[in-house]
């Protein structure tokens, strides 16, 4: 007797939905590229320009009970659905690394060759800093310090001026860096005059990748003088940062050695003429104006050293024309030393 053969294809339901085993019949002249055969032998399975793949009724009809079962839980209904939420959500979050990395290679300092190893002098050589007294008491004297002595040991320390040769140090580096970074832009531009001129026969591929690795370093020369007012500011920071953090802490250091030794200065006693009352000298005024003084000289001398954006020649780096804050200027605004 005749096979009798129904044709089939995958019935229409939701797109969110994974139905492989859930076939409508259609008529055979309505079969299209894709469908399936069922017979009483088993279901094959036609693809275009692939195998047919034939699966006997039993093994069919075993493996879509399977199925049901499975996608009545939880975990397997919802598998699709969240398998691509999940991909969604890794792709999203690699986007936003990437935007972040982006961001950061183009303003990270660090990420700039050009500019990794002078600001490492520079951090260096501000970290020497540190040694540098402004407010000096010599803690291995155990007697009791003169104040006249005491303020003219501040003014001596004061006149020494320790920051010009560093200051002037910094600016070698800031301009050694400029010259850097415009000599490699020029270096890159020469190498490109030298290659066109040059007439040695190249396959088109070769010409377009050395145009393009060209255009490629030039991008990152430009690139790297833009960033040099950035530079200069952030050296300024650092530099500024420095002498702040410098002369508060002294001021803190000396502030609390005088209220943890009260015996820590001379001090003479005479009775008044009249015989009731006693007079110091030095005078609890003289000790106040002697040691504002004292502090007034350091803070003069750290604000003596003029930032670096205040510096001419590094104006056509700088694009905006923000108001230079010097390190005496912010310790005379903290509260603390009020």
């Amino acid at each position: 007797s005749d096979v009798k053969v129904l044709y089939c294809r995958r019935s229409q339901v939701d797109p969110r939905e994974f139905r492989p085993y859930d076939l409508t019949v259609i008529p055979e002249d309505e079969r299209g590229d894709e469908f399936f055969m069922i017979s009483s032998k088993g279901v094959v399975h036609v693809l275009p320009n692939s195998p047919s793949e034939h699966t006997n009724l039993g093994d069919w009809m075993h493996q879509a009970m399977v199925f049901t079962v499975l996608i009545s839980m939880s975990f397997f209904r919802n598998y699709l659905t969240g398998k691509a939420f999940h991909e969604w959500r890794q792709g999203a979050r690699r986007l936003v690394y990437r935007a972040i990395r982006l961001r950061l290679t183009r303003r990270l300092f660090f990420a700039k060759p050009n500019f990794v190893a002078p600001q490492t002098r520079i951090h260096a050589m501000l970290g020497a800093m540190a040694d540098t007294r402004l407010l000096h008491m010599d803690a291995s004297t155990r007697s009791a310090l003169d104040l006249q002595a005491f303020a003219a040991h501040q003014k001596s320390l004061c006149a020494a001026n320790p920051f010009d040769a560093r200051y002037d140090a910094v600016k070698e580096i800031v301009d050694a860096t400029i010259g850097v970074v415009g000599a490699a832009e020029q270096a890159e531009k020469n190498a490109e005059r030298v290659r066109q001129s040059q007439q040695r026969a190249r396959s088109m591929y070769a010409e377009r990748q050395a145009t393009e690795l060209h255009a490629y370093r030039l991008h990152l020369c430009r690139s790297d003088k833009g960033l040099l007012g950035n530079f200069v500011r952030l050296v300024d920071v650092m530099l500024q940062s420095c002498l702040a953090g410098l002369i508060k802490l002294q001021i803190s250091e000396l502030s609390e050695r005088i209220e943890r030794m009260p015996k820590l200065f001379s001090v003479s006693v005479t009775f008044a003429a009249d015989g009731n009352s006693m007079v110091f000298t030095p005078s609890h005024g003289t000790f106040e104006e002697t040691f504002r003084e004292a502090i007034q000289q350091a803070v003069d001398l750290v604000n003596n050293v003029a930032p670096l954006t205040t510096t001419r020649r590094y104006d056509m780096h700088l694009k905006s024309d923000a108001q230079p804050t010097r390190a005496g200027d912010v310790v005379l605004r903290d509260g603390t030393f009020r």
